[in-house]
């Protein structure tokens, strides 16, 4: 005998004591339980997608607690898993509207809710396992959610997708309208439509926590967290990922620490993947890299405040879209490291650190490259900078300013490691302390490029100690007119030391070179020692330049410390009491002891004085303006001296006095009293008065009493 198994039934929603149970869509048992308050369920409280008391699984699409009767109310929604289930129970709306309630949980997805009478706590807590996932599919008429007083806390178990959770105090007052807190398992989601997938308060916010990603969509505002208050802390464990406008976007008053775990990414709209605030901005930790993206203002950690010490694990790079791939600050900055590189973009202002006020100390680990648009990949402190680190090179691009350290005030130390290259680019490849720099080291070469001003490390102000491990080499001009290429500059130098040597470019079709392979200070130097040779040519000389003293003493005026080669002098020009482009300026400039291991060759030292004919060594020569102190201590060639070729070419020695004079290890005399002395120094050269032979090598050493 066969026994027929029964039809399986399942039993209609019913409402026992105030406890709602039903079938979900899927199967499941779901309990629905009120406490804290004497109003209980029924069923003129709830709308389900069939009638209540129909027999199948069913969709609860709202539960309204409007009324006072419900106020505090707890709202607790239990899942009991069945075969063929999920172990969720998804809810279209809750609608309290007036009312403040007490814990709501709901183990499922949350179309919208909105609560709260716009004094006290409108909400104490909302447990959802996600949020706007479903859509409006559930029966929610939207997916905004609106909570008129404060809300404890937000804790999501997964997503929020493109729904929209607002915290408002009545009128919008901060008070009242505080969010305590926002846990989100998974990610914050924006959508393609605008305003959507966001958080928002107009009252002060406690810690923010997303697991997974802050994920812009293509619409305008979609992805955000906007505070109107303070954010106590946020930690993302993914990345900031901007879309459309103002998309993958966080803004508050003011935000406590920051951690990103991955990168922060500007999208194709205007200010996408951004990190803001318009007061102060803690620390910021990202774990990846901040990447602009095509939009203007996109790929961003920005404050209209100060902001704390700024990490950035990966690197920091423009991208198409103008002022993209930046930290700015219109307050002070405390300081950033960077484990990658900072890369300018296509945009102009990209791949930018930069601060309105004191910027503290700057390490990057890799490169600091400008790219082909204005101030792209720079550095800048408008106030003071602290100090700058960089593992491998600053290197300039196409772009004006570009690959550039660049503080309006002081200049802390400056540590590069590789290079410090120009490019076609005006002030590219360019260290800069408008007040002064404290030093600067360059494991690498100092390069010129073929923009005015490019291959530089200059102040306004004064220069400590300046280290070039390599050369310091201007570029060529072909058929370009070029100013200060590879070239150190600035009020003073403290001391200069070049690993290499000091090279001037060359000139062709026409151009013209000044400053090009170039030491000059506008008022005093220190030691020079270059450990190589000084290398011009026969149309531009490699040339060390001071004025001399700014407040001299009766008997001195230091114009240049002392200068040491180790190798050859060729097409030099060694002059103390000119300005940067070696115009007479100071007749009492004094230059200390000269010493060049190699030869001399058709190059000039002089201080304070200058041949008014253009040939040295003859009646013509006198001091700048009549000067009485100019000096040079005492010069020491260790190689031969030898003029320039040509009649009306003339190189040399020659001040007011020189105290010693040594060539090829013979010492000369030099006699006191207004006369030129005269040596042979070698069977080409003969060294006197009279310079007009005919192809005769011309070079002088006159000494004349002032």
């Amino acid at each position: 005998m066969t026994i027929e198994p029964l039809e399986a039934r399942i039993a209609p929603a019913t409402i026992v004591h105030g406890v709602l149970r039903y079938i979900d869509v899927d199967g499941d048992q779901v309990t629905v339980t009120t406490t804290g308050t004497t109003a209980s369920l029924s069923p003129s409280n709830l709308t389900f997608d069939t009638a209540f008391a129909e027999s199948g699984p069913q969709q609860l699409r709202v539960i309204d607690l409007s009324g006072t009767a419900f106020t505090g109310a707890n709202l607790t929604i239990t899942v009991a898993h069945r075969a063929g289930g999920d172990g969720f129970a998804n809810l279209g709306y809750i609608k309290a509207s007036g009312v403040n309630l007490g814990t709501v949980t709901v183990p499922g997805d949350l179309g919208k809710i909105v609560a709260g009478n716009g004094t006290g706590t409108a909400l104490k807590t909302l447990s959802v396992h996600s949020l706007g996932v479903f859509g409006t599919s559930t029966g929610a008429p939207d997916l905004t959610s609106l909570i008129t007083g404060a809300l404890g806390a937000l804790r999501v178990a997964g997503d929020v997708k493109e729904a929209v959770l607002q915290v408002s105090g009545l009128g919008g007052h901060n008070s009242d309208g505080k969010l305590g807190s926002v846990t989100i398992g998974g990610s914050l989601i924006g959508g393609a439509g605008n305003s959507n997938g966001g958080i928002g308060s107009t009252g002060d916010t406690g810690p923010v926590k997303i697991g997974q990603n802050l994920e812009g969509g293509a619409g305008i505002f979609s992805g955000y967290i906007n505070v109107v208050g303070k954010i106590a802390s946020l930690t993302i464990g993914g990345s900031v990922l901007g879309g459309g406008i103002s998309s993958g976007q966080v803004f508050a008053k003011s935000i406590g620490p920051v951690k990103i775990g991955h990168d922060v990414k500007g999208g194709v709209g205007s200010s996408s993947g951004v990190i803001s605030a318009s007061g102060k901005l803690s620390t910021v930790t990202i774990g990846g890299s901040l990447l602009g993206g095509a939009g203007s203002d996109s790929g961003q950690v920005a404050s209209f405040g100060d902001i704390g010490l700024v990490k950035i694990g990966g690197s920091v790079r423009g991208g198409a879209g103008k002022d993209s791939g930046k930290i700015t600050s219109d307050g002070k900055l405390a300081g950033v490291s960077v484990g990658g590189s900072l890369v300018g973009g296509a945009g102009i202002g990209s791949g930018w650190i930069v601060s309105a006020g004191d910027l503290g100390p700057v390490a990057i680990r890799g490169d600091v490259r400008g790219g082909a648009v204005s101030t792209s990949g720079v550095i800048s402190g408008t106030s003071g900078l602290a100090g700058v680190s960089i593992g491998g090179s600053l290197l300039g691009g196409a772009g004006e300013s570009t690959g550039a350290i660049i503080a309006t005030g002081a200049l802390g130390p400056v540590k590069i490691g590789g290079d410090v290259v120009g490019s076609g680019g005006r002030t590219s490849g360019v260290v800069f302390g408008r007040v002064k720099a404290v030093g600067v080291s360059v494991g690498g070469s100092l390069v010129g490029g073929t923009g005015e001003n490019s291959g530089e490390i200059s102040s306004l102000g004064a220069i400590g100690a300046v280290a070039i491990g390599g050369d310091v080499r201007g570029a060529d001009a072909n058929g370009i007119i070029l100013l200060d290429s590879g070239v150190i500059k600035g009020l003073r130098l403290a001391s200069v030391t070049l690993g290499g040597s000091l090279i001037a470019g060359r000139t062709s079709a026409g151009g013209t070179l000044t400053g090009s392979g170039a030491i000059v200070a506008t008022d005093d130097l220190g030691s020079i020692v270059v450990k190589g040779s000084l290398l011009g040519n026969e149309n531009n000389h490699a040339s060390i330049f001071a004025r001399g003293q700014a407040v001299p003493t009766a008997t001195t005026d230091v114009a240049i410390h002392s200068v040491t080669v180790g190798g050859r002098v060729e097409f030099g020009w060694i002059f103390g009491g000119v300005n940067q482009f070696g115009v007479a300026s100071n007749g009492n400039a004094q230059i200390g002891s000269v010493s060049v291991g190699g030869d001399w060759l058709a190059s000039s030292l002089e201080s304070g004085s200058t041949s008014t004919d253009g040939f040295i060594g003859d009646a013509n020569d006198a001091t700048f303006n009549g000067g009485t102190l100019a000096r040079i201590a005492s010069i020491v060639i260790g190689g031969a001296v030898v003029g320039e070729p040509g009649t009306t070419k003339t190189s040399g020695f020659f001040s007011g006095q020189i105290g010693a004079f040594k060539t090829g290890g013979v010492s000369f005399p030099l006699k006191p009293g207004a006369h030129n002395d005269i040596f042979a120094l070698g069977a080409e050269l003969r060294v006197g008065a009279s310079l007009s032979s005919v192809n005769t090598d011309q070079f002088a050493v006159h000494v004349f009493e002032v």
